[in-house]
C-alpha cells in the first residue's frame, strides 16, 4: 500500500481527486467470503487491524510471497497518507462497503 500511495500525488495535478480502495474492517467482518481459509483466519485479522492497523496475508500457491489479501483500517490508511503527504492531499470522501461490496473507498484530493 505505501509504495502505491507514494506515487499518488506524482499521479495528481493541483486540484486534482484520486480514488482507491482497499479492504477494511467490513471486508474483515466477512472475511469467510473469501473461502475456507479465510474463514479460519477471520479472528487473527480482525485482531491485527485492531493492534497494528494493517495485515497481509500471501495466497502461498504462488512464488510471490507478495501477492497475497491485505486489510488495512481507517485509521491506518489516514495516518499513512498523512505521513506521506502531509497537508498536500486532503481526505474529501471515505466511504465503508455494505451489502455484498468489500472494499473501502478513499478520495484524496491534492492541494498543492
Amino acid at each position: 500500500l505505501e509504495g502505491l500511495q507514494r506515487k499518488l500525488i506524482d499521479l495528481l495535478t493541483p486540484g486534482g481527486v484520486g480514488y482507491f480502495t482497499v479492504m477494511g474492517r467490513r471486508s474483515a467482518e466477512t472475511a469467510e467470503r473469501y473461502g475456507p481459509r479465510w474463514a479460519g483466519e477471520k479472528e487473527n485479522i480482525l485482531k491485527a487491524l485492531k493492534e497494528k492497523g494493517s495485515i497481509f496475508y500471501p495466497y502461498g500457491y504462488y512464488d510471490d510471497p507478495e501477492y497475497g489479501m491485505a486489510w488495512h483500517s481507517y485509521e491506518y490508511v489516514t495516518s499513512l497518507m498523512e505521513r506521506l503527504h502531509g497537508g498536500s492531499l486532503r481526505l474529501v470522501q471515505f466511504v465503508e462497503p455494505s451489502g455484498e461490496n468489500h472494499q473501502d473507498l478513499y478520495a484524496y484530493q491534492r492541494m498543492s
